[in-house]
């Protein structure tokens, strides 16, 4: 049990510290190879800790006047619409709240039927009798409830 638990808060400790940005401030510029390119268009001499190098030439990585890019940073609370794609981008909020609202009952429903059917039968779980394609698919729609919730806030923000 102690090396389980061992593991357990090792890969907690590498998970959060994946999502906690370390911010090293740039004091002088000078070209560095093997850097990963500088994406914080609010302050463009802070690098995070996906960099390989200490010090970047942000002037070489600056990615604001790249036509890819174009639109795609903000410094406001909510991005633009145009990070939503070329369909989801053009979709009213009140579309994408419905069908938020019908992937969360989806997925809820698929999850609900599966218990349902290892609480009806008890041997179940052993045959693998609960497991059908339907429920299956219906839990899927999980991520993509949150996908269209976010997406709603965006163009809610956005005012469509």
């Amino acid at each position: 049990m102690s090396k389980f638990a061992f593991l357990l808060i090792a890969v907690i400790v590498a998970v959060t510290s994946a999502f906690q940005p370390r911010v090293s401030h740039v004091t002088s510029v000078k070209p560095v190879a093997f850097t990963s390119p500088n994406r914080d268009v609010a302050s463009p001499n802070m690098l995070t800790s996906l960099s390989m190098a200490d010090e970047a030439d942000t002037t070489a990585l600056d990615e604001t006047n790249d036509p890819y890019f174009d639109g795609m940073f903000w410094n406001g609370e909510y991005p633009p619409s145009k990070v939503l794609g070329p369909i989801m981008s053009k979709m009213p909020s009140n579309l994408l709240a419905v069908l938020a609202i019908l992937s969360a009952a989806a997925c809820a429903g698929g999850i609900g039927a599966s218990q349902e059917l290892i609480r009806s039968d008890p041997n179940s779980i052993a045959t693998g009798s609960w497991i059908q394609w339907q429920n299956v698919a219906g839990s899927f729609a999980g991520p993509f409830a949150w996908g269209f919730h976010v997406a709603c806030w965006i163009q809610r923000k956005n005012g469509m």
